[in-house]
């Protein structure tokens, strides 16, 4: 279904009956509105890409229950408000791409606690406060995006032992010289 412009609207609340569903890839559609609630009754959704469309409303909180999802890519949309801190619910989860949306208020501390992330691409929101220590917790972490935000103060030096010590390849931020992040020079690998 992915990459049809015609398919335009609404993604339909029934989406949550296809429980055996794998994989969902309803990406660069032109579809609107929110990302249904039912999203939560997909328990073996491995891959959710929503990406590239007009979803303007709140990640609903139900993703959390997707207990297998290991992809969720919902960049280049409207969304808004804050990430919901069940997405720290998905143990499995080794991407998420929420990149080029309208989300506010804090990054989660809960994201500390998905042991198999790889990727958290977060850049290009409106998201605040200081970047919590608890990321550092991500040992598999190899780029961390969080450039274009209204984030404040210093890098947590736990972020900064990942990029030294164990693999954190890309760490793109907004440092102190040209935004408002304090990050050491051997920690950000690129900033704005």
């Amino acid at each position: 279904l992915f990459n049809n412009p015609l398919l335009i609207g609404i993604i339909p609340t029934e989406i949550g009956n296809l429980s055996n569903l794998h994989t969902l890839g309803i990406n660069r559609c032109g579809h609107s509105g929110t990302l249904p609630t039912e999203i939560g009754n997909m328990g073996v959704l491995t891959r959710l890409d929503v990406s590239f469309n007009n979803l303007d409303r709140l990640i609903p909180s139900e993703i959390g229950n997707c207990a297998n999802l290991a992809f969720a890519n919902l960049k280049s949309n409207l969304l808004t408000g804050p990430i919901p801190t069940t997405i720290g619910k998905l143990s499995n989860l080794v991407e998420l791409d929420l990149r080029m949306n309208k989300l506010t208020g804090a990054i989660p501390t809960e994201l500390g606690n998905l042991s198999k992330l790889e990727q958290l691409l977060l850049a290009a929101n409106l998201l605040s406060q200081t970047i919590p220590s608890e990321l550092g917790k991500l040992t598999k972490l190899a780029s961390l995006f969080l450039e274009s935000n209204d984030l404040s103060g210093e890098v947590p030096p736990e972020i900064c032992e990942l990029r030294n010590k164990r693999g954190l390849g890309i760490f793109e931020a907004d440092c102190e010289d040209f935004g408002l992040i304090s990050c050491p020079f051997s920690c950000c690998t690129e900033c704005y």
